[in-house]
């Protein structure tokens, strides 16, 4: 064999052995920093305080979530639930709304709120360094906020018109439609939103007393979790929330949901496409039974119904 075949040999063996040790390279795995199981406490006037560590990012979520929903609205209250969400971040006696802009979309975060049968919450995502100011920030909200008239009525204005856009879209105005048909006659059937005589006919003073009524401690539950030290946390929210006097009126169970029984509503629209609701009794979050239900609803067609009942949409 010629010296220049050797040396091309060689040096082919040679690559080869170099890319077949690099194939069976292992690659290192980023491994997640561990995260510690939740840490719950429950303060002397009822808030129930979660706390997790997760240092994934130095970021914290944080979230106050409120037992007032659309079934503790009577009838002339409907949409007062909804309307608080509206309106608490808009400021309290010391923390006028600017001020709360400052403190979480001035830092890099940023904060939402949403309403349900159930339940309203409020939440917040800060650098982990901000953790203590969205706690302070959430307690104060949670019962010292102002409601402002001037506020309140121009609120009137985004409302309505999140109802008029809802009754304009095919897939609101289909689940509204099946909420009344399923719960007809309970307050699962009725609209979360409100109607527009209700909301322009509300005043300061019914606003407050729903707020009083249902914005206690006992029906408040504070989450964190994020970059943080638990046992900060934990003292934070003591101080912050310790100092709030109970309510002393118990949230009212909701009332129990009828059997369903099998009927089918056909509501002519104008469109070119036909939307089918298809709802059902289901079993409640924590039955044994909810993670089959989850496999066998698909989720991109599920919807956030009640925990007794299910739904798929088809377009």
């Amino acid at each position: 064999m010629a010296a220049s075949t050797r040396i091309a040999v060689a040096l082919l063996v040679t690559l080869l052995t170099l890319v077949a040790s690099a194939c069976s390279t292992k690659r290192t795995a980023l491994v997640a920093p561990p995260t510690s199981a939740p840490i719950r406490h429950v303060l002397f006037n009822g808030v129930r305080v979660i706390i997790e560590e997760h240092r994934t990012s130095d970021v914290v979520a944080v979230q106050l979530w409120v037992k007032a929903g659309g079934r503790d609205e009577v009838a002339n209250e409907l949409g007062l639930a909804h309307y608080l969400e509206h309106m608490l971040f808009k400021g309290t006696p010391t923390r006028p709304g600017r001020l709360i802009d400052r403190e979480v979309e001035g830092t890099g975060g940023r904060m939402n709120a949403g309403t349900s049968l159930d339940f309203t919450y409020y939440h917040m995502v800060l650098p982990a360094s901000r953790a203590v100011a969205g706690v302070e920030i959430l307690a104060d909200i949670g019962v010292n906020a102002s409601l402002d008239e001037p506020l309140l009525e121009a609120e009137k204005r985004v409302v309505l018109e999140e109802i008029r856009l809802g009754e304009d879209s095919p897939m609101r105005f289909l689940f509204k439609k099946t909420y009344e048909s399923v719960f007809d006659g309970h307050p699962y059937g009725r609209p979360v939103i409100g109607t527009p005589e209700l909301i322009r006919a509300l005043t300061r003073e019914q606003l407050v007393r729903f707020y009083r009524r249902l914005y206690s401690p006992e029906n408040f539950t504070l989450v964190v979790v994020g970059a943080v030290n638990p046992d900060q946390i934990r003292d934070v929210a003591t101080r912050a929330f310790s100092r709030l006097p109970r309510g002393g009126t118990a949230r009212l169970p909701a009332p129990p949901i009828a059997d369903l029984k099998p009927r089918a509503v056909a509501l002519p629209r104008p469109g070119t496409q036909a939307y089918l609701t298809m709802a059902w009794m289901a079993p409640k979050l924590d039955h044994a039974d909810t993670p089959a239900l989850d496999l066998v609803v698909p989720a991109p067609s599920a919807r956030s119904w009640p925990r007794s009942s299910a739904c798929v949409t088809v377009v």
